[in-house]
């Protein structure tokens, strides 16, 4: 009985064996692939300009009258008056201007079952990857 379940144990292994030999084996695919350069090109402009004024007038006016000697005699103070103007203007004017240029070219490297070699849609799993890949950037 020993031989037949060792004899059993045995064929069983040779048929998975045999059945591995059918599957296709694990392999890299490396596919240089690139649609010309660059392949992302971005371009941006800013313009501002800004002009502001700040006008300020400030009047004031103060009286202080100690009255008359009478009991206590703080009539020997004279009254003080005092008046202040003062008035004030700023103006500033501002200009920006910016421009930005990028451009960035890359030659794209499947690895895995290229479905759509070279083509690096984020989020797709068309390089083979399930996070599309970019050229090994994520």
């Amino acid at each position: 009985m020993k031989t037949v379940y060792k004899l059993g144990i045995l064929l069983a292994t040779a048929l998975l064996a045999i059945s591995a030999l059918g599957l296709p084996a694990a392999h890299a695919q490396l596919t240089a692939t690139s649609f010309g350069f660059p392949q992302i090109f971005h371009n941006a402009e800013v313009t501002s300009f800004n002009r502001d004024i700040l006008s300020q007038i400030e009047n004031e006016a103060i009286n202080i009258d100690f009255g008359a000697a009478g009991l206590y005699g703080l009539g020997a103070f004279p009254t003080i008056s005092q008046v202040s103007e003062r008035s004030m203007y700023a103006e500033s004017t501002s200009f920006y201007h910016s421009e930005e240029t990028d451009a960035i070219g890359y030659p794209y490297v499947n690895v895995g079952t290229a479905y759509a070699g070279g083509l690096p849609f984020a989020g797709l799993p068309f390089a083979g990857l399930p996070f599309g890949g970019y050229g090994g950037w994520c």
